[in-house]
């Protein structure tokens, strides 16, 4: 499954801040805002093969600056996303709490969390005295974990426009997640190789790699991905699970 990215406060989520910070005052943010401004991907009883954790067992909480980054090796470690919440309001004490209330409930096994200060509000009392309070943006974003054994493990991801100009091509499919462990991550495949041919395969796109892959015998032992890194073309030799 791959990562969703409908939201995540990066392209223009979070333009809708302020009315998600009047809903939280008026639904009461002290109920569990993690759980109120839920946004749900994909329901962790429909995925396989999904590690089960003991019932005792608490959610990982993470909080993060680099959201980013973390995303990236998270999916690398074989987390999904099920989910995400995201809202902006006054800083949530037991935030830690409420992050592993909601992730029980929902089945997820991970969070990481990002809480960043974004401005200053004014607001009135009962008595009509008006206060300032500091608001902050808050995200959470939830996961499960895949125990699937990959015959290769990647992860792919067809060239945009941008990776045309810097790569200088057109045509082949890119590497976007090599699973740690798998037989692709054992032959250090690493991301942003370009995949241009799978044994005596052409590669002009992701559905060419994945056709390819798709076409090779059970009991092949081996394919040879031909990539180009850093301008040279060179060939590697996965052995297949």
């Amino acid at each position: 499954m791959l990562f969703c990215d409908r939201a995540f406060g990066v392209n223009g989520f979070l333009g809708r801040a302020s009315m998600l910070f009047f809903i939280c005052l008026i639904v009461g943010c002290a109920s569990n805002p993690y759980t109120a401004f839920y946004t749900q991907i994909a329901d962790a009883a429909d995925i396989d093969d999904v590690f089960v954790p003991a019932q005792e067992v608490e959610p990982k909480v993470i909080k993060t600056s680099d959201i980013d980054s973390n995303l990236r090796t998270a999916r690398s470690m074989q987390y999904d996303l099920i989910g995400y919440s995201s809202f902006n309001g006054e800083y949530q004490k037991n935030w830690e709490r409420k992050v592993a209330e909601h992730a029980k409930k929902i089945g997820a096994i991970m969070a990481l969390v990002q809480i960043s200060y974004s401005d200053t509000g004014i607001a009135t009392d009962d008595s009509g005295k008006t206060y300032s309070y500091r608001r902050y943006n808050q995200k959470a974003y939830f996961f499960v974990k895949t125990i699937k054994k990959y015959r290769v493990g990647v992860l792919w991801k067809g060239l945009s426009a941008d990776d045309r100009i810097r790569y200088k091509r057109n045509t082949g499919a890119l590497i976007d997640v090599v699973y740690h462990g798998s037989p692709a991550f054992k032959a250090n495949i690493v991301e942003n190789d370009i995949v241009i041919q799978i044994d005596l395969n052409p590669i002009a796109s992701v559905a060419d790699a994945q056709k390819a892959l798709r076409s090779v015998p059970d009991d092949q032992a081996s394919v040879i991905f031909k990539i180009v890194r850093d301008g040279k073309i060179r060939d590697i030799e996965v052995h297949l699970d």
